[in-house]
């Protein structure tokens, strides 16, 4: 895994959840930080980035879902 493509990956997540539920970028960090998304996309990384948008987002949904 390339560091750069992780990274813009992970910013690419932070914008489509943002977009998706109408947070502010420092809601969803906050959020993302509570939950340990950050390391999960980072983990997951191989697998996630090949998927649409959509399912990314609903891959968190799911993730953050579960942690609570």
């Amino acid at each position: 895994m390339h560091k750069s493509k992780a990274l813009y990956f992970v910013s690419f997540c932070i914008e489509a959840y943002k977009m998706r539920h109408q947070l502010l970028g420092s809601e969803v960090l906050k959020k993302f930080e509570q939950f340990g998304v950050i390391d999960y996309l980072l983990m997951n990384y191989n697998v996630l980035h090949t998927l649409s948008e959509q399912n990314i987002v609903d891959d968190i949904d799911e993730f953050i879902l579960s942690k609570q």
